[in-house]
């Protein structure tokens, strides 16, 4: 592997992993210690390719929905501000509530 390959890697593998803690993949995730930490702690491409179909459908199409609008050359916060009035927005408010609630209180990371 050439070290241009190996930074390319490394990058797509932060990025993975940074979508896959905004999307709560760890909670569908079959490893343990990604659930003990709420985060990603495996393979980020592998775990979104494993995981991301067991996630509900509008979570899916929040998720298309930021890729749509990186297509349509919006920023970040535009993006965020256009998926926020769409039912896939309301679909993802309510997954991660959902993933929320789910932690036991006593449990909570501060």
């Amino acid at each position: 592997m050439t070290e241009n390959n190996s930074v390319h890697d490394t990058t797509r593998d932060r990025v993975m992993r940074g979508w896959s803690d905004v999307l709560n993949l760890w909670r569908l995730c079959n490893r343990t210690a990604c659930r003990r930490t709420r985060a990603c702690g495996g393979k980020p491409l592998q775990c979104f390719k494993l995981n991301f179909p067991l996630l509900p459908e509008g979570v899916r199409a929040w998720f298309e929905g930021v890729g749509q609008a990186q297509d349509q050359k919006l920023t970040f916060d535009e993006a965020m501000e256009w998926l926020d009035t769409t039912d896939a927005g309301e679909a993802f408010r309510e997954w991660t509530k959902a993933v929320k609630a789910s932690v036991p209180r006593q449990q909570t990371l501060q």
